[in-house]
């Protein structure tokens, strides 16, 4: 669900900040969509850390209950 989501994503640190993305406000919106889970992050596609944090994030909510997939929109390219 939603609020598990968050916590996940709590767990994913912004490697300039040591901070959670939670935290740090990199989040502009989260989702699950029939074992879809959208995250709409606020830094663009060529951010220096970008990788990193699609990385962590792929790690921290692929084992969860009905996850099928991630996308990640980002705020530019």
């Amino acid at each position: 669900d939603k609020e598990n989501l968050r916590q996940r994503l709590k767990s994913v640190m912004n490697p300039a900040t040591g901070i959670d993305i939670i935290s740090s406000n990199m989040i502009n919106s989260y989702d699950i969509e029939n074992g879809k889970v959208i995250i709409g992050l606020k830094i663009c596609k060529d951010h220096e850390y970008s990788s990193i944090i699609e990385d962590e994030i792929d790690e921290h909510v692929s084992n969860m209950k009905g996850f099928k997939s991630l996308e990640i929109k980002y705020a530019c390219k």
